[in-house]
């Protein structure tokens, strides 16, 4: 788990590659992904994809992954062209709305294409996909009278 005081807690569900794969084998790939670790969207307010496009694909695979897991009350939000700056521009808006009490839990989808080796010495085309947990800190940080910083829910 990476966290900063006063940030939202982030852990990583999974990190892997769908090897041979284009976009809507990705989408299919994070479908299943996603339906086999169900525990995973439990309380979810926010889900958030960014995938490294330069088109409109990634609003169509969010809203795809949201109808598909019938995720209803989740906010989608897209992250188009961003790939490996995605998790950047996500902590940055996902610790404020979390900061802020609009969002208890989110779930980040990024993907990224890569070349890989392949036994015939051709590339072969693979798509790198993660998937982040965000969630509200369990500590409060606060001040005392004297200005003195405590966590709140830590045993001092």
């Amino acid at each position: 788990m990476i966290t900063e005081a006063g940030a939202a807690a982030v852990s990583v569900l999974y990190s892997g590659v769908v090897a041979s794969c284009g976009r809507q084998h990705a989408d299919e790939a994070v479908i299943e992904l996603l339906e086999r670790n169900r525990r995973w969207l439990s309380g979810l307010d926010v889900l958030m994809c960014g995938f490294h496009v330069q088109s409109d694909p990634t609003v169509h695979s969010c809203a795809k992954i949201k109808s598909r897991l019938r995720l209803q009350d989740a906010l989608p939000i897209a992250l188009d062209g961003s790939g490996c700056m995605a998790f950047r521009h996500a902590r940055l808006l996902l610790d404020w709305l979390i900061a802020e009490g609009s969002c208890r839990k989110a779930l980040c989808i990024l993907g990224e294409p890569e070349e890989r080796d392949s036994p015939d010495g051709t590339g072969e085309r693979a798509y790198r996909i993660t998937v982040l947990r965000f969630a509200g800190s369990r500590h409060e940080i606060t001040t005392d009278s004297d200005g003195e910083v405590k966590l709140d829910g830590c045993d001092s």
